[in-house]
């Protein structure tokens, strides 16, 4: 039972958390560039607890690592390092009106926030990654029960969203959903995104080839 509250922990909770206040304090794009970290991170952990075995001599070992290397290497360029704007034709204008607008100070805001929004995206990762490599422990007790793991997982970690919230958030207006974008976004993010299909998938291909393979 105990691991199934660790799951909801992960999922429901941490994981999407994190990841929704770091696509606010970054953007779309920057967000989906982060979780493609996943497979590095699902591929360490996996090492970290013996459950994926390291064979430098074999090619597809070989590509494992460069990979998670080339990965957490572009992560890190990507939190580090902030370039200039890339000016296309259709964005000069908004670019300049943009920065004529931008003072010192805000900079200097955005910049932390884009820093800490990383930091969050990162976690989220981590977490996402962790859930996968537990989960596929959980499922030799679950072998032929998939659904009724994600069933469970979902409502722990439901129960678990619950309790934060209520701690965290103390409006009235933050419950209210309307037959709004509001409503589509939560409906798509748990159903589709979160874990009706995702994690589902994902515990069978974790069961069927392994942890790294997610």
């Amino acid at each position: 039972m105990h691991f199934l509250f660790v799951l909801g922990l992960l999922g429901p909770v941490i994981d999407q958390n994190f990841y929704y206040v770091g696509l606010k304090y970054t953007s779309p794009t920057f967000s989906c560039a982060m979780s493609n970290m996943l497979p590095a991170m699902t591929f360490i952990l996996a090492v970290i607890f013996r459950m994926e075995m390291l064979d430098v001599k074999k090619l597809w070992c070989q590509a494992k690592i460069a990979g998670t290397v080339v990965t957490v290497a572009g992560a890190m360029l990507m939190t580090i390092y902030k370039g200039p704007i890339v000016e296309l034709f259709w964005t000069k204008y908004m670019h300049l009106q943009h920065a004529n607008e931008t003072t010192s100070s805000n900079n200097s805001s955005d910049r932390k926030d884009f820093l800490k929004g990383s930091i969050l995206l990162i976690l989220a990762t981590l977490a996402w990654a962790s859930l996968f490599v537990l989960q596929a422990k959980i499922l030799k007790t679950y072998s032929k029960h998939q659904l009724s793991l994600t069933t469970l997982v979902c409502f722990i970690g439901t129960l678990q969203a619950v309790a934060v919230t209520f701690v965290m958030e103390h409006k009235p207006s933050a419950w209210r959903i309307g037959w709004d974008m509001n409503l589509l976004a939560a409906a798509y993010s748990g159903d589709w995104c979160g874990a009706d299909c995702d994690w589902t998938l994902c515990g069978f291909m974790g069961k069927a080839k392994g942890e790294s393979s997610d």
